[in-house]
């Protein structure tokens, strides 16, 4: 699974790139006019946007504020997954912080567009409302997942599920399998026994170099 979120996050980046750098309906195949356009104050542009919305139009207000934030939000869902990095929130959140600024730069050196503070703004709450929303997804997923085995009296290692590298942390495996190791469980699947057979081979491989 982590292999087909990976694709995802680089199918997401190349599309990113493209509407930041090359897009033409976004003005950015536009003839260079020599002039560097910046703003360092933070949420003048929002402020601008939000009081001139109808002067602007509904399609820009929606590109530069709607679209920067929904813009970033796959970055902070997909990074997680990709990095295994879910339980460190604020990585991700700095990462998506740095990643802004870095095509803000681009942007203004190739100019392409500007550099404006305020992007840099909504698509750092982006990233973070990705994250959320990932983190929410797994939580529902790790209370589902407790909730059917511990209804059916089934003491599993959590492992034996395949969303397993994104639902559990290792610290909740052990914690789930505290005091289950004698339980007796019911019949399991033809992968879960193959992975079961598995670690207890593990475990009398390191048996006997313990007694060695």
């Amino acid at each position: 699974m982590r292999g087909g979120a990976a694709l995802l996050f680089f199918l997401y980046l190349f599309a990113l790139a493209y509407g930041l750098f090359f897009a033409e309906m976004y003005g950015r195949t536009a003839p260079r006019t020599g002039v560097w356009r910046y703003n360092f104050v933070p949420f003048t542009e929002i402020r601008r946007f939000i009081r001139y919305r109808k002067l602007v139009g509904n399609r820009a207000f929606f590109i530069n504020i709607i679209g920067n934030v929904l813009g970033f939000m796959p970055y902070g869902f997909f990074l997680p997954l990709v990095i295994d990095e879910r339980r460190k929130g604020g990585v991700v959140c700095v990462s998506g912080c740095l990643m802004s600024f870095c095509v803000e730069c681009i942007q203004l050196v190739t100019q392409v567009g500007s550099f404006d503070v305020d992007d840099i703004l909504l698509n750092s709450l982006g990233t973070i409302l990705g994250y959320c929303i990932l983190e929410s997804g797994l939580a529902a997923l790790r209370q589902m997942v407790s909730l059917r085995l511990a209804a059916g009296g089934i003491f599993q290692r959590p492992d034996e599920f395949v969303l397993n590298d994104f639902v559990f942390t290792e610290e909740e495996e052990e914690t789930w399998f505290s005091g289950q190791e004698n339980a007796a469980a019911v019949p399991e699947t033809g992968q879960g026994i193959r992975r079961r057979q598995k670690r207890h081979r593990h475990r009398r491989e390191k048996q006997k170099c313990n007694a060695a």
